[in-house]
């Protein structure tokens, strides 16, 4: 029986529907979800749960998750979920604990047991627990789940034979006994990397058009470059607005960042304790409303730029497209919803999480942390700084936690 088959939206609402259709409503159940992925706003799991529960009565939620993913997500921040979800109960509703294999733990399933067991349905298949797995609202990914009622079949799923051994509770998973891979990969996820962002915000802001051909054969005439245009084979483009006044000065903190860090080929790795008080979201407001204000004091600039752009119309030198005002003001309002990009500009580094998926890139993962570990030992004999001294002392006593330790992390 189909859940959904190649679908990509209103999945979890699919989910929800057709359990509900084969269950007995009338027992209480035992929600099981196994998954490698979980969605990076635990909002959205909240949201499911709370869902489901509407529709179905639910006495006990477990959800077994992938190590490796437990530690994306932060153990902490999975705790704390666990702790705020189980409040409104007298015992503890909602159970995560964490699949250690050595291989990447990729099962995906959802499952609906009855305290006495005689009612029973398990939905198998593709979807993670995931935004893009099950959550989207639109471009997520197509999936695909089937269900059963089988007992034979979900009784051994459930009996957890081959994983008895790894089943970890959150508190817990960080107790390791040697430097495994998921050690390794909870080593690099203590820290970001650190780049110079060569993208400007005067940049992002400017304005580009396509040329006719008749534009193109005015090229070499060189009016197109005395208007003030960049000109290219194919578009010319334009920086209207200037920001220079509004950019903060981080060049001092970001090397000083940079000389207490560990260079990789992606950046230096710098410990996430070094970074928090650099995303100050008050700062990031602040910096939006001062873009908006600069756009507003140089519009004489933009409306000079609409006379050219309906010249340039009228003459068939561009393609029509979209008057440079609307451009401006579509770029500012994208840019307010993309906080990634603001902080970048705002910083002018570029900083990341760990660009690595740590299910299909296990290997790379691996030589990164042993780039890693080379780089610290060798910081370390000449000059020690705070990410050498960290990392170094994390493993030699293989807690990761020790990295963003504040008593443990001076140089």
């Amino acid at each position: 029986m189909e859940v959904f088959l190649n679908k990509n939206t209103e999945k979890a609402e699919n989910l929800i529907i057709k359990m509900k259709e084969v269950i007995d409503a009338r027992k209480n159940h035992h929600l099981i979800i196994f998954t490698c992925y979980l969605a990076k706003n635990l909002k959205d799991i909240k949201d499911f749960l709370n869902e489901i529960q509407k529709n179905i009565r639910i006495n006990n939620i477990t959800i077994y998750i992938d190590a490796r993913q437990c530690i994306k997500s932060g153990i902490y921040e999975l705790q704390i979920f666990q702790e705020k979800f189980n409040k409104n109960f007298d015992y503890n509703l909602l159970n995560i604990y964490a699949i250690d294999t050595k291989p990447i733990f990729h099962s995906k399933a959802y499952i609906l047991q009855s305290d006495d067991k005689s009612s029973v349905v398990m939905a198998l298949g593709s979807a993670n627990f995931s935004r893009n797995g099950l959550f989207a609202k639109r471009d997520g990914n197509f999936e695909s789940l089937i269900m059963t009622s089988d007992p034979t079949i979900i009784n051994n799923i459930l009996s957890l034979d081959t994983l008895k051994n790894m089943i970890k509770e959150l508190d817990t998973l960080e107790e390791y006994k040697k430097e495994s891979y998921t050690f390794k990969f909870s080593i690099l996820e203590q820290g970001r990397f650190i780049r110079k962002w060569t993208g400007t915000i005067n940049q992002y802001f400017s304005i580009k058009y396509r040329l006719t051909e008749k534009g193109k054969a005015q090229i070499q005439g060189g009016e197109l470059s005395f208007l003030g245009f960049d000109v290219d084979a194919e578009t010319i483009s334009k920086q209207i607005i200037k920001f220079d006044d509004i950019m903060p000065n981080y060049q001092d903190k970001f090397q000083s960042l940079l000389t207490n860090g560990l260079e990789t080929e992606f950046g230096h790795w710098i410990p996430k304790s070094l970074l928090d008080n650099l995303f100050n979201d008050d700062k990031i407001h602040n910096f939006h409303e001062k873009i908006q204000d600069c756009i507003k004091k140089q519009i004489n600039l933009i409306e000079n730029e609409i006379n050219i752009y309906n010249k340039l119309i009228e003459e068939d030198y561009i393609i029509s497209s979209i008057p440079p005002i609307e451009v401006i003001e579509n770029k500012l309002k994208k840019l307010k919803d993309n906080d990634v990009r603001l902080k970048r500009f705002y910083h002018r580094y570029s900083i990341i999480e760990l660009p690595l998926d740590f299910s299909s890139h296990k290997e790379e993962i691996k030589a990164l942390y042993d780039e890693l570990v080379e780089v610290a030992i060798a910081r370390h004999k000449t000059k020690k700084n705070i990410a050498s001294t960290a990392l170094l002392r994390s493993i030699e006593h293989l807690k990761p936690s020790l990295i963003n330790s504040p008593n443990d992390i001076e140089a």
